[in-house]
């Protein structure tokens, strides 16, 4: 979120687009790099359009209990 916001300045595609390669590339795990790229986008976009961390991080923390559960 914070390199989401820091980024936003130059462009908004750009931030997002880094972000979700830097929230891919956290997680480390190939099999699910395309997935964690999306995820990390559309949590940059929330991040953005909202400027609330909060709701983020329950985003997150729904989408690992999701994986969690139905794995």
């Amino acid at each position: 979120g914070l390199i989401t916001v820091g980024l936003n300045g130059k462009s908004k595609i750009k931030s997002v687009l880094f972000s979700g390669l830097l929230f891919s590339i956290f997680h480390m795990n190939p099999l699910q790099t395309v997935y964690q790229f999306i995820a990390g986008c559309v949590f940059a976009l929330i991040v953005l359009s909202g400027g609330n961390y909060l709701i983020t991080f329950l985003c997150h923390l729904i989408n690992n209990l999701l994986i969690v559960i139905f794995y």
